[in-house]
């Protein structure tokens, strides 16, 4: 082999050991082994699948929770309306009662009218995020596809239906047929809580669902995507090894060619 031959040949491994030098600097310092595409294209795509997988799993996971604090506000104000009503049927019990006056019977349904707007301004105002919690029904996208399954719908909770509108116990008869509604809208009241809690269940599974999955995503695209440390490390000495020993024998290449240029003057 020729002197120049045999230093191009050793230029191109003190090259070669410079680049693979430079690659694991930059996969020790980023802590990534795939920096740029053509480090693993196929790696890098993959990565990329897994990780917006990972990202789509934490929004639906959060959608979980809002709706839950949907759920909480509903449930809130189905107490606060069954708390009314127990109070009402009182009324409504005591009123029935022929030996009371109309003076004190009035008495009776003025508080009854009251406690029945109080209901009335509840279920008007309670909503989450600008949502009313009544007369709506929410349908909550817990997966990150668009199949039936990834989504979850609330109640539409009716307010007629849970409450003592239009009623009145201003008599004996009035009170006992105010009765009947009274616990009518008590059953309704226990309904609605049960599908409540039935929903919140859903909602809790399909939140601890959609954390295992972005969990998982976020794993496997690590696995892929970090640099192995110690496989970096020995390479980084590998290349630096080979880096000395071909600048040493460039270095000599160079002394051998100057001699011979010194002999041929």
């Amino acid at each position: 082999m020729t002197i120049g031959k045999t230093n191009s040949s050793v230029i191109r491994g003190i090259d070669r050991a410079n680049q693979s030098l430079q690659k694991s600097f930059t996969r020790l310092s980023s802590g990534s082994r795939i920096n740029k595409a053509s480090d693993d294209a196929a790696g890098l795509a993959i990565v990329s699948a897994l990780e917006a997988d990972a990202a789509t799993s934490r929004v639906a996971s959060r959608n979980a929770v809002d709706a839950q604090s949907f759920l909480d506000i509903q449930q809130q104000t189905t107490s606060q309306l069954s708390e009314i009503n127990v109070r009402q049927q009182e009324l409504a019990i005591q009123a029935s009662n022929g030996t009371l006056s109309d003076e004190q019977r009035a008495s009776l349904d003025q508080e009854f009218q009251a406690l029945s707007a109080e209901a009335a301004r509840i279920t008007s105002s309670a909503e989450f995020n600008g949502v009313k919690v009544f007369g709506s029904q929410v349908n909550v996208q817990v997966g990150n596809d668009s199949s039936g399954d990834s989504t979850i719908s609330t109640q539409n909770l009716s307010s007629a239906e849970l409450t003592s509108q239009g009623l009145s116990i201003a008599d004996s008869s009035s009170a006992l047929a105010s009765l009947d509604s009274l616990k009518q809208a008590q059953s309704n009241i226990a309904q609605a809580n049960s599908s409540i809690g039935a929903v919140q269940s859903r909602l809790s599974r399909a939140e601890d669902l959609s954390e295992t999955k972005r969990l998982g995503s976020l794993t496997a695209a690590s696995r892929i995507r970090d640099a192995d440390v110690a496989e970096e490390v020995a390479n980084t000495v590998a290349a630096n090894t080979r880096l000395q020993i071909d600048t040493a024998l460039n270095a000599q290449s160079n002394l051998n060619a100057g001699a011979v240029l010194r002999l041929l003057k």
